[in-house]
């Protein structure tokens, strides 16, 4: 299993999974050896994915179009829109990350304290785009 980073662009932090909170944050902490920065992507097929925090166990929760801020969720994610995730790149290793329920891509904004949900197109909006750095 790979253990990967999630780094927003724009910001230069991390997405942070927490330890069982309700909402996800960003952080500047390194994340080798830190797993509250560890995510795993789990293929549903479809290019579909489930995004899991290393610490809690918890699934990524991109809700629906009406929401603005990504849960954290303990429930699986086979034929739970809800939890899973489409990628889109936009070059140069980054990549748009879009919830298949919602519709709206994870926005990790400058200086923000957690990820929010944003419906602009991700291409040249560097809040939108994030690299995934691969940890183990």
């Amino acid at each position: 299993m790979t253990i990967i980073a999630i780094k927003s662009v724009s910001s230069g932090l991390y997405l942070d999974g927490r330890r069982g909170e309700s909402n996800p944050l960003m952080t500047k902490r390194p994340p080798r050896g830190d797993v509250y920065l560890n995510w795993t992507l789990e293929d549903l097929g479809n290019n579909i994915y489930a995004i899991r925090s290393v610490s809690s166990h918890l699934y990524l929760d991109g809700r629906n179009s009406s929401d603005s801020d990504p849960l954290m969720t303990n429930r699986q994610p086979i034929g739970d829109k809800y939890l899973q995730w489409t990628f889109e790149s936009t070059g140069d290793n980054k990549y748009a990350i879009k919830s298949v329920s919602g519709g709206r891509y994870l926005d990790g904004r400058g200086g923000e304290s957690n990820p929010l949900l944003t419906a602009r197109p991700p291409q040249g909006d560097n809040y939108l785009q994030w690299v995934f750095e691969v940890m183990l």
